[in-house]
């Protein structure tokens, strides 16, 4: 008996741990059984939960997350700061009757339990007749009725909504540092200050620096004495010599403010070895660093617009220690920052080595190798190796060559990529970006209060550089765990950072590091629940006759009810007045009789529209209302249909070329089911699945958290970059989380947006 109830449940489709849980509506008032963790713990700020902005409303709402993984006993659980809960269908009562009833159907080996099968889905189908007797099948698809004048697309009424929930998360703060200087902070005067246009009140420097044609001072001989003068009209049109060395290769010591310089003993010997090289070449006159005191006011500005002291000398010429080999010494030089740009803008495109075997000229095209990548030995005798690429490198001093141009795109990626294999001592947070500047045109004023980004990204919208900050918000950054920062030239997608053209501008930078972005198409995505789908599938005239036919029963039943009530009446009236002629109780006769049969046949009907569903309603999917809708976790895309739809007919597909979890067919571009390898994803991803309604496809994919907006910002390779994003309360922006590809028809379907704050 034990064995034939289970039996039994298996038929009817439901086992014992296989039951539908009560989905908790995002905006529910509705106690939570699960206390999540900030519940008791009072050092934890409650904005730190996952919240995401309402698109109805656009306030902000606690995340809940529908997962289809197991859950907690009661269908919901905590997880990390958001909740989750059993994902439960929302489908058409219709669509999922067929499923219903067939669940269980199936050839067996025994034909005991075929039979049995078979028999139960009968059952079911009785069951159901009366409701479907009384259902209304022209409302199966879309349930909800037409609004006249509710949804219009050039002048044409649609009976279906064709955009994505819009996104209302407009920016309203002001940024750090504009692009355009109507959009800088106020100034606290009524008139502009221009000072303050282009930064944060407490900045007192320029918007942009001025080239530097000569050196501010300069090692002149005057008679046999050296002296430091300043480089005024009277010696502008002096020759000079540009010295650079390397200081950690010389004798250091602190020097009051506790910073590790040049001991005095190593600044004469510097001196008197420049002095030298200059009366050699019958110069009278050089510059280093040494002239850059550290109390000038000026000295920062000076030290980022050495470019222009280098482009202005006649020569560049580089002091090695004397007791040691030039091989290992002018790789260990190489290896500076600031070596970098003062190579590849030496004139004559070569410099002038000086070490312990002597002077030596070395072009530029030789430094790759020679000084830039090559290994060294340092102090301790430990080996170094090179951090850099020699492409990157070659490519660069090619370009300062002039064997090959590279393009504005080109030189900011790939010197980019070069300096931040080289070393430096960090002076302030923005050096990168300062070293950078002197090999481009413009040159943006030092801001101490700037981070690395922060400078990188005035650096970029200073110059013409292509929309760079607009290509990489549309990239996925390649980061080592740990790794901050967001300005990165490899794309975990495999495109180039010239392949992405973007589709909206950066507005400016905010202080806590994010981008201002406008003119992205955004569209909202569901996690709460799954919304009931409104589509029309496409229907053959078969189709549509026997859906005609099914859909006449109601009329039917009116107009048999409505000759029943009055044939109910007449009976009554002739039993009231005594006059019943005979052809009235023969018409009364046969009204009786029907009265038997008619409600049989609506049954029958009934009976076996549940088995004609798949045929109605199977067809392709040809107008459908466009959702976002996130789970968490991943499940076979038949189960998913059948959660979405109700039942399955193959409409949903995978995406091809999405993500980098997807997988494709080895002869068609089409998508199959990815396989995962959970040894891949990052560390702290989750698996989310994202199911497009517009498109009809279902893309698997990682993130730290569930991303409840996606941002249209750019194409590539014939697909749109969406930005998956989430909602910091902490900072009130969204958070970059992922990035996939859509195909074009996403763009028609999301809203245009205005300023938005995006942390990338």
């Amino acid at each position: 008996m034990r064995g034939l109830l289970s039996t039994i449940r298996g038929v009817m489709g439901r086992t014992v741990g296989d039951q539908q849980v009560q989905l908790l509506p995002t905006d529910s008032n509705t106690p939570l059984r699960v206390e999540l963790p900030y519940h008791d713990d009072p050092e934890q700020a409650p904005g730190e939960r996952q919240q995401y902005i309402d698109p109805r409303n656009g306030r902000l709402r606690p995340l809940v997350v529908q997962s289809l993984q197991p859950c907690t006993e009661l269908g919901q659980q905590a997880f990390g700061t958001w909740e989750t809960v059993k994902a439960k269908t929302n489908a058409s009562f219709a669509l999922r009757a067929y499923p219903w009833v067939m669940a269980g159907v199936k050839r067996h080996n025994n034909a005991a339990t075929t039979a049995l099968t078979c028999f139960v889905a009968v059952l079911k189908a009785v069951i159901l007749s009366p409701l479907f007797m009384l259902l209304n099948l022209a409302r199966v698809e879309d349930p909800e009725p037409t609004k006249p004048g509710t949804h219009r697309s050039q002048g044409i009424k649609l009976d279906i909504p064709t955009q994505y929930p819009e996104f209302k998360g407009e920016c309203h703060e002001y940024p750090k540092h504009a692009c355009s200087t109507l959009d800088a902070v106020p100034a606290p005067t009524c008139q502009l200050d221009t000072r303050a246009l282009n930064s944060n009140l407490n900045s007192t420097s320029s918007a942009e620096q001025k080239r530097l044609y000569r050196p501010r001072k300069l090692f002149l001989k005057v008679g046999k004495s050296w002296e430091i003068v300043d480089d005024d009209g009277v010696h502008a049109d002096k020759p000079y010599l540009f010295i650079s060395y390397a200081a950690n290769q010389f004798e250091r010591e602190a020097d009051a403010t506790g910073r590790v310089t040049l001991s005095a003993a190593a600044s004469l010997s510097l001196q008197q070895r420049a002095e030298a090289i200059v009366e050699d070449q019958n110069l009278d006159a050089y510059w280093m660093d040494l002239l850059r005191s550290p109390h000038q006011p000026e000295a920062t500005d000076d030290v980022h617009r050495f470019s222009d002291v280098v482009r202005g000398s006649a020569a560049v010429h580089v002091l090695l220690p004397e007791y040691k080999e030039v091989r290992n010494s002018l790789a260990r030089f190489g290896k500076r920052l600031w070596c970098l740009p003062e190579c590849l803008l030496a004139p004559g495109h070569a410099i002038h080595v000086h070490g312990g075997g002597g002077a030596e000229t070395i072009p530029i095209m030789s430094l790759p190798a020679r000084a830039w990548t090559a290994p060294y030995t340092d102090d301790s005798g430990v080996v170094v190796q090179g951090k850099g690429r020699k492409e990157e490198f070659r490519l660069l001093a090619e370009h300062f060559s002039g064997l090959l141009t590279l393009t504005r795109l080109e030189l900011f990626s790939v010197a980019l990529g070069a300096m931040r294999s080289l070393e430096f001592y960090p002076f302030q947070e923005g050096d990168m970006a300062y070293a950078l500047m002197g090999l481009l045109t413009k040159r943006p004023s030092m801001d101490s209060s700037d981070s690395e980004q922060q400078a990188l990204a005035r650096l970029c919208l200073e110059n013409d550089s292509d929309r760079i900050i607009e290509r990489m918000v549309c990239m996925l950054p390649l980061r080592a765990v740990g790794e901050r920062g967001w300005l990165g030239v490899e794309d975990g997608l495999g495109a180039s950072l010239w392949n992405v053209e973007p589709m909206c501008q950066v507005a400016g930078i905010c202080n806590d590091e994010a981008v201002i972005i406008d003119g992205c198409h955004a569209a909202s995505i569901e996690w709460g629940k799954i919304p009931r789908m409104r589509f029309k599938s496409r229907k053959s005239t078969v189709q549509s006759q026997v859906l005609g036919a099914l859909s006449l029963k109601l009329v039917l039943m009116f107009f048999f009810i409505t000759l029943i009530l009055t044939a109910l009446i007449v009976e009554t009236v002739t039993i009231v007045t005594g006059d019943r002629p005979r052809e009235l109780r023969i018409l009364l006769s046969y009204v009786w009789r029907w009265a038997y049969v008619m409600p049989s046949a609506f049954l029958a009907i009934g009976f076996i529209t549940p088995f004609c569903m798949p045929f109605l309603f199977g067809g392709e999917v040809e107008e459908i209302q466009p959702w976002l809708v996130g789970f968490q976790g991943s499940m076979p895309i038949e189960r998913l249909e059948s959660l979405v739809f109700g039942d399955n007919t193959g409409r949903l597909s995978y995406t091809a070329s999405s993500g980098l979890l997807c997988s494709r067919d080895a002869l068609t571009r089409k998508g199959i089911a990815p396989t995962l390898d959970m040894d891949a994803i990052p560390t702290g991803h989750q698996i989310f699945t994202l199911l497009d309604t517009g498109s009809l496809t279902v893309t698997i994919f990682s993130a730290p958290r569930p991303p409840t907006v996606a941002l249209i910002c750019g194409s590539e390779g014939g697909m749109l970059r969406a930005v998956l994003c989430s909602y910091n309360p902490l900072t009130n922006a969204l958070r970059k989380e992922n990035v996939l590809r859509r195909e074009r028809g996403t763009l028609r379907r999301s809203t245009l947006c205005a300023w938005i704050k995006v942390e990338l």
